[in-house]
């Protein structure tokens, strides 16, 4: 709206600004929660993985079937 001296009045511009910078501060949080989960996901599996594979190292001296066996057994147990 146009006021009395000609300008542009910005009366009623604090909402909608407000809002859009509300909404991009949403996102960035649920891209950091997601980006959490994620990491914590990661990290789990490669937890089992270290497990199967020190697992697998304890009975690398019998035969080979019983090192994948160990391996799996170990890396199933810590998912």
């Amino acid at each position: 709206m146009i006021g009395p001296t000609g300008e542009v009045a910005e009366k009623g511009s604090t909402l909608p600004l407000f809002s859009l910078a509300f909404v991009v501060l949403l996102g960035f949080v649920a891209f950091a929660v997601d980006l959490g989960f994620l990491f914590n996901i990661r990290r789990s599996a490669q937890d089992a993985a270290d497990a199967g594979a020190l697992a697998a190292a304890l009975e690398i001296n019998v035969s080979d079937l019983a090192v994948y066996e160990k391996a799996l057994e170990y890396s199933r147990l810590n998912l």
